[in-house]
């Protein structure tokens, strides 16, 4: 029984979680919600989807890579969702061992992901 009540909570909560970012569409709605299809993508290839979906993909804004465009080698970022952050920050200059990205909304805080879309404490 105990098992059963675990899984029911475990279930609504996901569900909650997953209803609390409804509001976030697009693009970046999905990979908000299911940020492991990051590793279907190139940074490249998802810059160029941002800017064709309609999003005012900009170089980074602080930092050492500030102001300097993807092309150059510096990172790129998005607003979404009157909340919504997304980066792509390249393995120069680098705090976090190599390149990945920053996602951040109102409902899901900041997390930072692999290239290849896993959480980024789950490397080992």
């Amino acid at each position: 029984m105990e098992k059963v009540h675990a899984q029911i909570l475990a279930d609504k909560t996901e569900r909650m979680r997953i209803e609390g970012l409804e509001r976030y569409t697009e693009i970046a709605g999905n990979i908000v919600r299911r940020p492991r299809i990051l590793g279907a993508f190139k940074p490249d290839t998802l810059k160029e989807m941002l800017e064709e979906a309609g999003y005012d993909v900009k170089s980074l804004g602080k930092g050492r890579l500030k102001g300097i465009a993807f092309e150059d080698g510096g990172g790129y970022r998005i607003n979404f969702g009157g909340d919504g952050y997304m980066q792509y920050h390249p393995k120069r200059f680098s705090r976090h061992g190599g390149e990945y990205y920053n996602i951040s909304t109102g409902t899901t805080k900041t997390k930072r992901y692999l290239i290849e879309g896993k959480l980024l404490e789950e490397r080992k």
